[in-house]
């Protein structure tokens, strides 16, 4: 069976803008989420060896 179902990619990154934008949203909120996380136990870390 062919496919007839041809999308290009344009088409598919235009349709799904939104959620792209929702994930890039998100994924940028958990690196900032991330790093604040790695420089408060960075700072444990400091605080425990004096």
């Amino acid at each position: 069976m062919k496919s007839t179902f041809k999308v290009s990619y344009e088409e598919l990154v235009r349709n799904n803008k939104e959620e792209i934008m929702k994930d890039k949203k998100y994924l940028s909120k958990l690196e900032e989420r991330i790093e604040q996380r790695i420089e408060g136990s960075v700072q444990e870390t400091k605080g425990s060896e004096e």
